[in-house]
């Protein structure tokens, strides 16, 4: 396959990887006031999160290399500056802009 198309499936893949950790991380902070056993819920979310992005990190180096491994990691650092972004108060972002 072409290099630039391998490269390219590598980081939507680190992007979706990043949007699974990351989206999951989200739901499960916003279920800990209302949680049951909330230490759990961190816990069992936190490994569930570490074993998907290790075990799809794993699989897309094996078939990409190096440079597809590096290129995903990029999209998953990606995705988490969005979803900063996106869950920052509005209030903190101003007050940034502003001063």
């Amino acid at each position: 396959m072409n290099e630039v198309l391998t490269l390219t499936l590598s980081f939507l893949m680190g992007i979706g990887v990043g949007l699974f950790f990351f989206g999951v991380l989200l739901w499960a902070v916003k279920r800990i006031p209302n949680a049951k056993h909330p230490f759990a819920l961190l816990v069992s979310s936190f490994f569930a999160r570490l074993f998907l992005a290790i075990f799809s990190l794993f699989l897309i180096s094996q078939y990409s290399g190096w440079k597809g491994l590096l290129i995903a990691t990029a999209g998953f650092v990606l995705t988490k500056f969005v979803f900063i972004r996106l869950e920052k108060p509005e209030r903190e972002i101003l007050e940034r802009v502003e001063g």
